[in-house]
């Protein structure tokens, strides 16, 4: 790990080297880290120009990070905690009661945790019993939104998966093949529906060329808005899970 500082605020940065890249990716993470991949060729000596060119960038990212660690949601699942579900801050209501299994229900911005007495001071098992549920959730509302824009996009998915990816929120490949990260679940509508359209269109484009960014364009014009949440949101929406 190195160090730069940048506007009086000293910042610390890894480097990772890779073949598949051609050009320098900077990514802002928890706690406030720049993670730099590079192209194999990359000079090493020009690192410092490009982190000095781009801090206004950065320091912006490293605020928004800052704000983000300070806000209260998606951050404890305890009861009365408050946790993200299709872009909504629902209250956590936790009941121990006699029964065998866990079971959840969700009432207006309300969602209940049932759990057996004996479970009740586990962690693991609330943490289980949500995951769960988000991930049942997701699978529902992630194939009945790919069937509606695949009709409107005039394209044929052949079979989706919902993972939990480090890295995506999605992916696809040129035969049809769709992957969903499911903690997507918990951004609004109109982000879930951009993402799947983001997927659904590089079943005809596999690029990010002009070309397939007017394609998205024409089913969501507002993608630019809704990637940028994406952005400055995604570490919301991943750190319960």
């Amino acid at each position: 790990m190195q160090t730069i500082t940048l506007n009086n605020t000293i910042i610390a940065y890894t480097l990772k080297y890779s073949s598949r890249r051609k050009t320098l990716q900077l990514k802002v993470v928890p706690p406030g880290l720049i993670q730099i991949t590079l192209p194999s060729n990359f000079p090493l000596n020009q690192i410092e120009d490009v982190l000095k060119a781009k801090a206004a960038w950065i320091i912006s990212h490293l605020k928004q990070l800052a704000t983000l660690a300070d806000c209260h949601i998606n951050s404890t699942l305890t009861n009365g905690a408050q946790i993200l579900y299709l872009g909504e801050a629902m209250t956590l209501n936790i009941i121990p009661i006699s029964i065998t299994r866990p079971s959840l229900t969700l009432n207006g911005q309300t969602i209940t945790i049932y759990l057996p007495i004996a479970q009740f001071n586990q962690p693991e098992v609330l943490f289980n019993t949500l995951r769960q549920w988000y991930i049942n959730a997701a699978t529902e509302y992630l194939a009945v939104r790919t069937n509606y824009w695949a009709e409107k996009i005039s394209v044929r998915p052949r079979h989706i998966s919902i993972r939990q990816q480090k890295t995506r929120w999605g992916s696809a490949s040129p035969s049809g093949n769709i992957n969903y990260n499911w903690q997507i679940i918990m951004a609004p509508p109109e982000v879930i529906d951009y993402l799947i359209i983001h997927e659904l269109c590089h079943i005809k484009i596999f690029n990010h060329s002009a070309t397939y960014w007017q394609l998205v364009a024409q089913s969501d014009a507002n993608y630019k808005q809704h990637r940028e949440w994406l952005r400055h949101n995604g570490y919301l929406l991943t750190r319960l899970f």
